[in-house]
């Protein structure tokens, strides 16, 4: 509706002295987001010749430039001098950052001079360019007000392109409206059989003439009279549906609605899948409410709502938001045939529930997309809805978005429990009466099993709609086509990003994410890594920081198999190529806005919100955590101390990556306990006095000087020293030491003759594998105490071993330590 208007107005550019001239031209109330305005600016003349004219044009939420969003700009090279000019450029509103009005200014700078700017006007922004859309716009901006907003409205429904959310603008207006709005805003409320309603066939004039109204008085009383006669009625659903003809529809149009109706609709859309009924008109004061069924008016000439729509009654005073559960009438062109039928009856299903259908807390966007669902409920595989609702399939599809959000509630009861997903969301709806759009998310996040955002984690997968769904491991298994809703894929991304080093060791490479996210919506990153040589991948967060931003990682290893990870709360990820579980080739990144506590809009247009480091070796891990047992046993004196324990250890942050390959990196301890017993009896026999040995204890761990040497672990790799380069290059030492100086002890008693008993110390090493020792000093490959690894991140071994310098004494060990970031 605003697209075509002309914006002329006078802007002085950048002259010494100069100031800008008023606005003399005409600027539109109403701008669209994301469509293009072609305006035309009166731009004076200056006093000498200048090398570039450059003009821009800003939305700013003050009327200060510098606080604005660029929405244009044009730049015209050697200018003469004293030359008035009509500069024409496009003027284009992003989505983000996420305006409902702003100033439009225009600012103009001539060579090197100082930019001088001009406010046009204020103006409101629209989401879209229906004619309700805009309206209301203007009214949100403060620039129409609510009665102006409600007329035109009203005009804008009967002259077509006010848009599907139309009524529900209208309905949204009356608790604002006045009385006097109120009984103008009547006859839209009243079904096309009233006299005086704004949909009868024959334009009937109201019964009686109006009255001045006050505000308590209810508007209602003087549109009483009814008309039926001028429609061919014909029951359905067992009487409680009544079907209104035009007389000038065929005989065959009657047939098909009533059967299907019987057949498809009402039985399938309400008690077979467990949804409340429409409810009956019967007490209902405006038009008398007829006889309580469900009242259905099919007639060619019907063209509002685009064709079709659901309307409640007029709302009472004392319920202005049609919060309790509603009757309504639907009225509808045939040639949008019985699925669009199904649409509005399920409507009637949704008003029967008492949640609001306006004021604040509305959902459309649910509405709307349960309604498409239904029209699949009732008419599987229907071809309606691919033809109308073409968005549905792309990426940025669902949720908050009206009537496209269908397939996402078509996923949800596909994997979340069938058709009680949805009735169980209008049961939530109707029990927490949300009255901000928050408050119905968190009722709809009740309702669905594992919530909401879970719900949004899944249906990330669904949106990518193509390779590799159905693929071993992937998460999902059928694509749109398979559950016969659309055989198209989604062109996201055009072509995958390449992870290369091309020649270099390390690379950051920026993963540009191109547009802000609204809530529920999602974008993708598609990888793949065809360099053998990235060994390393390490993915940086770029909104670790916000915690409504949901991360799934769907990797593909060379193994051929899928696998998906949540790295939302993640700031940084490492995949080690070198271990067989972290050799990916391709790896899709699919970031949603799940953000259920604030409904926040994420932007991010052509940023880098993520990085993707990649090496050519593998980087140590941060930390390291394990478990190990270690059992000492002297078969002479049939002693036997056993220890279990686990340890953590942290990489010394002061040591640069490079240090991985010129010494042992240190790993410093962050917490170790180890519990000990010690049990057995010496082999004696006869009057040889036997010996037992008993006791137990547990130990935390601390790095203090009782220890005497400090528990610790280093990891080194030791090919760039060796002559030879090895497989498992990876040195390692791991010591966890107990009190020394004051060590546990266990107790030693004789039996059955010897009488008395002693305590002796613990072995305190609980820990004690591998050689601290530089590999350049000595430290040979075939040393029998060397431990190494083929990875760096599982550090695992079994080992048996005498130590003669203490006895007979034999030691088994075994650990497991995993290596993370």
């Amino acid at each position: 509706m605003f697209l075509g208007a002309a914006l002329v107005a006078s802007v002085c550019p950048s002259v010494a002295g100069a100031a800008p001239r008023p606005v003399t031209g005409v600027v539109p109330p109403v701008l669209v987001v994301s469509q293009p305005v072609r305006l035309t600016l009166a731009v004076p003349g200056t006093p000498r010749k200048v090398a570039a004219l450059r003009v821009r044009v800003v939305l700013s939420p003050t009327t200060v430039a510098s606080a604005g969003t660029l929405v244009g700009a044009i730049t015209l090279h050697n200018v003469a001098a004293h030359r008035a000019r009509r500069v024409a450029l496009a003027v284009t509103v992003p989505a983000n950052p996420p305006r409902t009005s702003g100033y439009l200014i225009a600012c103009v700078r001539a060579g090197s001079a100082k930019e001088r700017c001009v406010v046009l006007r204020r103006v409101a922004v629209s989401p879209d360019a229906s004619a309700s859309a805009g309206i209301e716009a203007e009214r949100a901006a403060g620039l129409i007000s609510t009665s102006t907003a409600i007329r035109r409205l009203a005009a804008s429904m009967h002259a077509g392109g006010a848009g599907d959310d139309a009524l529900e603008r209208f309905r949204a207006l009356w608790p604002l409206a006045s009385a006097a709005d109120r009984t103008f805003m009547m006859p839209m409320f009243l079904p096309p059989d009233t006299v005086g309603s704004a949909w009868a066939r024959k334009g009937k004039k109201a019964a009686s003439t109006p009255v001045r109204q006050r505000r308590d008085v209810d508007p209602c009383a003087r549109f009483t009279v009814r008309d039926a006669a001028a429609w061919v009625e014909m029951p359905a659903a067992g009487g409680k549906v009544l079907f209104h003809f035009d007389p000038d529809e065929p005989a065959q149009t009657q047939t098909t609605f009533v059967s299907a109706m019987d057949t498809y609709i009402y039985t399938p859309l309400t008690t077979a899948n467990g949804f409340h009924e429409p409810l009956g008109d019967g007490n209902e004061t405006c038009a008398h409410g007829g006889d309580g069924r469900l009242d259905i008016f099919i007639s060619s000439k019907i063209t509002a709502g685009g064709g079709g729509f659901t309307n409640t009654y007029p709302p009472t005073l004392d319920d202005p938001c049609f919060e309790a559960p509603q009757p309504v009438f639907i009225a509808l062109n045939p040639t949008f045939g019985v699925v669009a039928l199904a649409h509005e009856f399920f409507h009637a299903v949704q008003m029967a529930y008492g949640y609001r259908k306006a004021c604040a807390g509305k959902v459309p966007w649910f509405d709307e997309a349960t309604a498409v669902w239904g029209e699949y409920l009732a008419y599987p595989g229907n071809h309606f809805t691919l033809h109308e609702r073409p968005d549905s399939i792309r990426p940025r599809a669902g949720f908050h978005v009206s009537y496209d959000s269908w397939v996402f509630w078509y996923a949800m009861t596909k994997d979340h429990g069938g058709t009680k997903v949805v009735s169980g969301a209008l049961a939530a709806l109707e029990g927490a009466k949300p009255h901000t759009e928050p408050a119905a998310v968190k009722a709809l996040d009740g309702a669905l099993s594992g919530g909401l955002r879970k719900g949004l984690e899944d249906f990330a997968a669904h949106a990518w709609n193509q390779d590799p769904i159905g693929a071993p491991g992937f998460p999902i298994t059928t694509d749109y086509a398979g559950w016969n809703i659309d055989s198209r894929h989604p062109a996201i991304p055009p072509a995958p990003t390449a992870l290369k080093l091309a020649g270099a060791t390390l690379k950051q490479v920026p993963l540009s994410w191109p547009g802000g996210l609204a809530f529920g919506d999602r974008e993708y990153t598609n990888l793949t890594v065809p360099d053998a040589n990235v060994r390393e991948l390490r993915w940086t967060n770029g909104f670790a920081h916000e915690p409504g931003l949901d991360v799934q990682a769907y990797l593909h290893t060379s193994a051929g198999t899928w696998r998906v990870e949540d790295w939302s709360a993640k700031s940084t990820v490492t995949l080690c190529r070198d271990q067989p579980e972290d050799d990916v080739d391709r790896i899709i990144l699919a970031t949603t806005n799940a953000d259920l506590a604030g409904l926040s809009y994420y932007t991010g247009f052509g940023r880098h919100a993520d990085t993707m480091r990649l090496r050519r070796r593998c980087a140590f891990p941060t930390v390291y955590a394990g478990t190990w047992t270690r059992t000492i046993h002297s078969p002479s004196s049939g002693w036997t101390e056993t220890i279990t324990g686990d340890a953590r250890f942290i990489r010394e942050p002061l040591l640069p990556d490079i240090a991985e390959q010129l010494i042992p990196v240190p790993y410093n301890l962050d917490h170790a306990s180890a519990t000990w017993t010690v049990s057995g009896q010496s082999p004696g026999g006869g009057n040889i006095c036997q010996i037992s040995y008993s006791g137990n204890g547990t130990e935390t761990v601390f790095n203090d000087a009782d220890a005497y040497m400090a528990t610790r672990l280093t990891l080194q790799d030791a090919n760039p020293y060796l002559t030879a380069p090895t497989t498992s290059p990876f040195y390692y030492a791991i010591d966890v030491l107990g009190k020394r100086l004051h060590p546990p002890t266990y107790d030693i008693n004789g039996m059955p003759t010897c009488g008395g008993g002693t305590t002796e110390p613990t072995w305190t090493d609980y820990l004690d594998i591998g050689l601290f020792q530089d590999a350049n000093g000595g430290i040979t490959p075939g040393d029998p105490l060397l431990e190494a690894s083929a990875t760096t991140r599982t550090l695992a071994g079994t080992r048996t071993y005498s130590d003669p310098s203490i006895g007979d004494n034999v030691i088994t060990d075994t650990w497991s330590f995993t290596g993370f970031d």
